[in-house]
């Protein structure tokens, strides 16, 4: 009987522990398949840090929107594998999804996966973002597995498969995390 116990503590731990702390304000979810395997990543802010895992911000006289979604590890902080967006509202210019960065466990900084205007596919549909800052999104990318030199001049890494990934992105970010509100 205790090794039953035991056994399904053990089993429901990771269950339990798949949602933030206290010291996160979810305001959204990504819910993924990524190569053939449905996920749920978490989008939040952090207010004792004022921080956020989505904002837009201008950058160079543009507005750009990023988004990230992590995982939660058992003691409901947010870790790897993790997702970030890089969306651009510009004016003038290209528009859209612009890339997508794939933080993958056990992999590191000279290590990324992604895709962007000349690395893997990008494709978004279904793009909305009100005025209160409800944001959704479909999108679909294949990522490279990249390594970088000595000099951290990127390159794909041989041997290994691109990732592909699809889902939907749906979030509202708070008005202090948004340029121009």
């Amino acid at each position: 009987m205790r090794f039953l116990i035991l056994l399904l503590s053990f089993l429901a731990s990771p269950l339990l522990a798949q949602s933030l702390s206290s010291d996160y304000e979810p305001i959204g979810r990504m819910e993924m398949v990524i190569d053939g395997t449905p996920r749920t990543f978490h989008i939040a802010t952090i207010p004792a840090k004022e921080r956020s895992f989505a904002e837009i911000k201008e950058y160079a006289g543009q507005k750009m929107l990023t988004i990230t979604g992590v995982s939660v590890n058992d003691k409901g902080s947010y870790a790897r594998p993790m997702i970030s967006l890089t969306i651009s509202l510009a004016q003038y210019g290209p528009k859209g999804l612009m890339s997508v960065d794939y933080m993958e466990e056990g992999r590191g900084s000279k290590q990324p996966t992604e895709a962007n205007v000349g690395t893997g596919s990008l494709d978004m549909q279904n793009f909305s973002l009100s005025e209160n800052g409800e944001v959704n999104l479909d999108f679909t990318a294949e990522l490279i597995r990249m390594v970088a030199d000595e000099n951290w001049e990127l390159s794909p890494q041989e041997g290994m498969a691109p990732v592909s990934m699809s889902g939907h992105v749906s979030l509202t970010i708070p008005p202090e995390y948004r340029v121009g509100d």
